[in-house]
């Protein structure tokens, strides 16, 4: 682990991209790096995200579950803790604010019995519902989260054990590293750049 020194916003605001220069002390780290180098950072939901998302569901966010493989050819995520609560999955392992994909509103269609929550979910995953779909999710890049409020009954009879199935997991995200410990007069810093 290393401490986060500074968050500097590089770009005006108002500029169409967020770039900022991030500096840790890497003193007692052990970390050693090269000028081109990647740091991935494992990110996680915002408090406010969770809550929303728990609030979606009608969740408990204490309870807590275990973690059995159904499946031998799907290991258990390692990341997990077992047990774990429905909050901790809720703001380490959910990417709850990315995109859904098509296969999104395919699996979520199952669970429907509204027949007008239903016909709307299967419109999004044919050919002929592409752009609607595009329209409704990708131009202004809706959340799961808002997707799962918007469709309450199917969302409703979803069986939390099957939102692992719905939801990806959160992905590592790559940051260049803008600093070199060669060039640097002091190797506790380290600078990346995030977009």
């Amino acid at each position: 682990m290393a401490q986060l020194v500074s968050n500097e916003c590089l770009t005006t605001t108002g500029h169409f991209q967020d770039v900022r220069l991030i500096s840790f002390d890497i003193a007692s780290s052990g970390m050693k790096h090269r000028a081109g180098d990647v740091l991935m950072i494992q990110p996680q939901n915002s408090v406010e995200a969770v809550d929303e998302f728990i609030e979606v569901l009608g969740l408990q966010p204490e309870t807590s579950f275990l973690i059995e493989q159904t499946k031998e050819d799907v290991p258990i995520p390692t990341s997990i803790p077992n047990p774990c609560t429905v909050k901790w999955v809720a703001a380490h392992y959910f990417d709850i604010q990315s995109v859904p994909r098509r296969s999104f509103f395919e699996f979520l269609a199952h669970f429907a019995t509204s027949e007008m929550e239903k016909e709307k979910l299967i419109e999004f995953t044919t050919a002929e519902g592409q752009e609607e779909l595009y329209s409704y999710c990708n131009r202004p890049r809706r959340k799961i989260t808002e997707v799962l409020a918007d469709f309450p009954n199917a969302t409703s009879q979803l069986p939390f054990e099957y939102i692992f199935d719905l939801i990806p997991p959160l992905q590592p995200r790559a940051f260049s590293i803008a600093s070199s410990m060669v060039v640097s007069t002091s190797c506790h810093d380290q600078h990346m750049i995030s977009t």
